[in-house]
């Protein structure tokens, strides 16, 4: 395996994943109409 193409593919992955916690719902979430099995955050 690359290993540079494995940290690029690595990187890209964790970017993504950490942008679940930046922008993470606020209160327009609250708002939406959503079904009554839907979770709470």
């Amino acid at each position: 395996m690359d290993w540079t193409l494995f940290a690029i593919f690595f990187v890209a992955t964790a970017a993504a994943g950490s942008t679940g916690m930046i922008f993470q719902p606020g209160s327009w979430y609250d708002g939406l109409q959503k079904p009554r099995w839907t979770p709470k955050p």
